[in-house]
Order: C-alpha cells, then structure tokens, then sequence
C-alpha cells in the first residue's frame, strides 16, 4: 500500500509530464487549426486601424456619423463590433474619405500664443453654421471649440481659446463640419512665432 505523500507525488510528476507534452504538441503546430484561428484574427485585428475616434454626441445615429466622414455605415459598424450606439461613447472612424477639396473654399487655421487659434474660411455657402473641432497632430480625438456662422459672403473670421491641455502641441488640425450637410473642411495648423 502507498502511502498518501508517495500518491500526491506521482500525481504532481504527471501532471507536469502532461503539460510539457501538451507545450510540445502546441509549439510544434499539432494543431493547425488552432494557429490558423489565431493568426486570422490577428489580421483581422490589424485591418482595422482607426483615423481618429468620435464621441458620439446627442441625436447622431450610426448614418450621420458615417456621412460626417465618408465611411459607410457598414465599414463604421465593421470598426465598431462591441460597441454600443450611445451619446457619449467613442467610435473608431476606420478613415475619413470626406474632406473638401473645392477650388472655391479657402480655410487658414492659425495658432499663436499656444492659447489661440484664428479660423479664417472664403467662399463657403452664405449663413451657415459649422462646429469647429482642434485636436494635436498625436492625438487621436478631437476636441468641440465652439460654432461659428458664415456671413453673407460667405466669410468665417472667428478666435478660439485652445483648452489648457492641448497647448502643449505644435502641430494642430483643426476641421469646420457643416452643421447641416456634414461635410467636413480641415487644415493643419501650425504654431505661429512670435
């Protein structure tokens, strides 16, 4: 008879031959069925880089955010597999396909003083509103600095404030989205020497 101590040993020895042979088996691709899951879904992983993230804001749907920047809504979902459609949560935006190249428009993003940036836009459809959004050239979110509304000529001349924490940067964009049809107008700011 074996004595309870003799027991657990020989089941600790085994246990552990047990799981050196399921490493082998595992490292020497036994299983090709398992490696091949894995490395797909690592290229899956890697086919989804995001531009930049949106916070979703109130009233937006899966639609707009697509329109707002040139994505369908199928590739925004594809981005955005585990995630809820909610004000407030942030969105991977695959790429953005739509920014205004219009020979007509011209938009000037000026930084100065690390504290300020001066938007100046011509030839934009007359009175509209567009919402006026900064992030730092690293960063992947944009900051809301405000609205602004063109005038009859379809001139925007405004100042922002840039909010304490991004006045470390000294490469900005900073982008006009058109409230009303969503296209979006940006440009890179750098910031001006005094």
């Amino acid at each position: 008879m074996l004595a309870k101590s003799s027991i657990r040993r020989i089941a600790r020895s085994a246990s552990r031959a047990l799981s050196a042979l399921l490493l082998v088996v595992i490292l020497t691709g036994a299983f090709p069925q398992q490696s091949q899951a894995a490395s797909s879904s690592s290229v899956k992983e890697a086919r989804v880089q995001c531009a930049l993230y949106h916070q979703i804001q109130k009233g937006e749907t899966w639609e707009k955010v697509a329109r707002l920047y040139g994505v369908s809504v199928t590739e925004l979902k594809d981005a955005n597999p585990w995630q809820r459609f909610k004000e407030g949560h942030f969105l991977c935006i695959p790429s953005i396909n739509v920014i205004v190249k219009d020979p007509d428009i011209y938009f000037e993003a000026v930084v100065y003083m690390h504290r300020w940036v001066y938007v100046h836009a011509t030839g934009l459809p007359k009175n509209q509103r567009y919402r006026v959004n900064i992030r730092a050239r690293k960063s992947d979110y944009f900051t809301h600095l405000g609205y602004v509304r063109s005038n009859d000529k379809g001139v925007i001349e405004k100042h922002f404030r840039i909010p304490a924490y991004l006045q470390h940067a000294w490469v900005y964009q900073v982008c006009l989205k058109n409230v009303d049809y969503g296209y979006l107008i940006c440009d890179t700011a750098h910031h001006w020497r005094d």
